[in-house]
């Protein structure tokens, strides 16, 4: 069965209290899965090329706390017990294998010294090479064979990109985590899960005008400002980027609101507005990446002005 991808944050992420595997509702037992950061697979990348073993453990000793990406898949008993046959299968193969190519040879050689004892060597050789080979085919299914395996971490947008192969668990884990989906997706540049009438009505739904200044609210304005965007309804979307702006103070949303009401300024025809904007996000944003589209933009709005 093909894997199915989607991109989500590292953090915050809710997995359906069911078998991820067979989706039995009784959930028995969570395992974890894992990946290094980017900059954790850097650091044992070059711990090992300058310290083998050692530097490998060094590497693997720091890092800080955000040096792997983890989360808990729910389980139920008997995918578990399958789990856990396949594994245990495999190191007992592993083990038979070490037994046909060490022990068997050495027995025989010891034991009888005719010159039947070539061909048993060869024998025990050749099956401890197979059973090697065995062990590692299961050893191999059992890693690949997870309901939700990490294929990919991402730093710059602390993301990760998680597979499924149950659809069904797929689906229910999408539903679980729209209101947490959408805002990185519209941060990430990626598509949208749901269709922007759904995402607008997700993102939207804490909004509380008698509160503007509440966090809820302020976050509703401002990713459903992105939505509208994405929809070029500017309008819209600079009315909803207005309410952020205006609360100022301490609102974590203000310098990009300002690139973002910038961009939809221009795209209203309203460039001296625009160009005030832009330039007021690049004095105050630490954002490089960011702050090179704004210039560019600035370039372009002067063409107009």
């Amino acid at each position: 069965m093909a894997r199915i991808p989607i991109e989500v944050p590292w953090n915050g992420m809710v997995f359906p209290q069911q078998c991820a595997s067979c989706g039995n509702p009784t959930v028995d037992k969570t395992v974890p899965i894992k990946r290094p950061t980017q900059e954790q697979q850097r650091r044992q990348s070059t711990g090992y090329l300058l310290g083998g073993a050692i530097g490998m453990a060094i590497a693997n000793a720091g890092g800080g706390a955000n040096k792997y990406v983890q989360y808990d898949i729910p389980f139920c008993q008997d995918c578990v017990a399958r789990s856990r046959r396949i594994k245990v299968a495999a190191w007992v193969t592993l083990a038979l294998g070490f037994v046909a190519v060490i022990v068997l040879p050495i027995a025989v050689s010891t034991l009888n010294a005719d010159d039947a004892s070539g061909t048993w060597i060869a024998l025990g050789v050749f099956a401890g090479l197979a059973l090697f080979i065995a062990s590692l085919v299961l050893f191999t299914l059992a890693s690949t064979r997870g309901p939700v395996a990490i294929r990919a971490v991402k730093d710059r947008s602390w993301g990760a990109v998680l597979t499924f192969r149950n659809p069904e668990y797929y689906q229910a884990f999408c539903q679980a985590n729209l209101p947490r989906l959408i805002p990185y997706e519209l941060q990430a540049g990626l598509p949208l899960s749901v269709p922007p009438e759904q995402a607008l009505a997700i993102v939207g739904q804490n909004i509380d005008e008698e509160r503007l200044d509440a966090v809820d609210t302020l976050t509703g304005h401002f990713y459903r400002a992105q939505i509208y965007m994405r929809g070029e309804a500017y309008s819209q979307a600079v009315d909803d980027l207005d309410k952020v702006i205006a609360v100022g103070g301490q609102n974590p949303f203000v310098p990009e609101a300002y690139f973002l009401r910038g961009r939809s300024l221009m795209n209203l025809g309203r460039y001296p507005e625009s160009a005030q904007d832009l330039d007021t996000f690049i004095q105050s944003s630490g954002d490089r990446q960011k702050v090179g589209e704004a210039k560019k933009l600035m370039k372009k709005v002067a063409a107009y002005r």
